[in-house]
């Protein structure tokens, strides 16, 4: 099993960034040097031009809980639009997480591969938005680091997209390809799996 060396504000400048990909630092407002109540962070604005926002602004926000361990699609790419479907819509996401993700983005034409450390779980580093082109496959897996009111671990994503979820024709923006056959690989060589990751970061979800 080869290593897998995961892309964060430490190491950004120098990553093969898939195309269209932007990664926007988020900073902690504060007043004065120090502030006992706490810091702001400013999570979206109409004026960062790197992810869009003034051509392609959020048509909607919403936020999940995933547990830790889990994704939302254990062998499937999510992608917008979905392949070879008449009218399909091209969607732009600005992914934020509270707490610990694995998140991967891949371009299906170069099969380059992209896995970013991402949300405040894991500090200064993963302190950022991540926006996704159209047409890019993606995911994410959760590493925890925030409890629910039920008790479990997991963490929050925050996502801006730029277009509505459509409830009558999802199909239209919600595409689904099988990780088996896209060639992507991870540095093993092995095809894009969650399982691998996982052992990388030594993630048991039966813990």
């Amino acid at each position: 099993m080869a290593d897998i060396n995961f892309i964060d504000l430490s190491n950004m400048d120098s990553a093969d960034l898939v195309e269209g990909v932007v990664i926007h630092p988020l900073k902690r407002a504060r007043r004065g040097d120090s502030d006992p109540r706490g810091y702001l962070v400013e999570m979206s604005r109409a004026d960062w031009t790197d992810e869009r926002y003034d051509t392609h602004p959020p048509a909607m926000t919403y936020s999940s809980f995933t547990y830790t361990g889990i994704t939302r699609d254990e062998d499937m790419w999510h992608v917008h639009p979905a392949a070879g479907v008449e009218g399909g819509i091209e969607q732009i996401d600005r992914w934020s997480f509270i707490g610990k993700a694995i998140a991967v983005v891949a371009d299906p034409q170069t099969k380059n591969l992209n896995l970013f450390k991402i949300g405040t779980g894991w500090g200064e580093a993963g302190f950022y938005n991540l926006m996704i082109p159209p047409r890019m496959y993606h995911g994410f897996l959760s590493v925890g680091g925030v409890v629910d009111d039920e008790g479990k671990d997991g963490v929050w994503i925050l996502n801006w997209p730029d277009k509505l979820y459509n409830y009558e024709n999802p199909q239209l923006v919600e595409g689904r390809v099988p990780f088996a056959g896209s060639q992507v690989k991870l540095p093993s060589g092995n095809e894009f799996n969650w399982s691998e990751v996982r052992e990388v970061l030594g993630l048991n979800i039966n813990d």
